[in-house]
């Protein structure tokens, strides 16, 4: 992309810049948890090889289980509010779009 088209799009997303940050940083967490998770399974399985007890075991599973209900609503919540900010910059181009053609003659 050249140097205009990312100022474009950084004047279409300006208004925006909160819901874009906390879009990003929700993503961050769900990649945080999802580098996570796999390490928790891993100390689990390290543990197993030693005595684990039911209980451990049982800790693990509750912690991975809860993990992924966790990703799943950050990432759920990220989509919606990066959704979001496409569908307002949108209808916001459709807007400026509408009101040039006001602005022209009938002919």
């Amino acid at each position: 992309m050249t140097n205009s088209s990312l100022r474009k799009l950084g004047e279409y997303l300006h208004p925006y810049w909160k819901q874009v940050t906390i879009g990003v940083l929700t993503l961050l967490l769900v990649n945080g948890i999802g580098i996570y998770i796999p390490l928790l399974i891993r100390d689990s399985v390290d543990k197993l090889r030693e005595a684990l007890s039911f209980n451990q075991l049982f800790i693990y599973v509750l912690a991975v289980m809860g993990l992924a209900t966790l990703m799943w609503l950050v990432r759920i919540y990220s989509r919606i509010v990066l959704f979001g900010v496409g569908r307002q910059i949108e209808f916001d181009l459709k807007q400026r779009v509408f009101e040039h053609l006001l602005t022209l003659e009938p002919g």
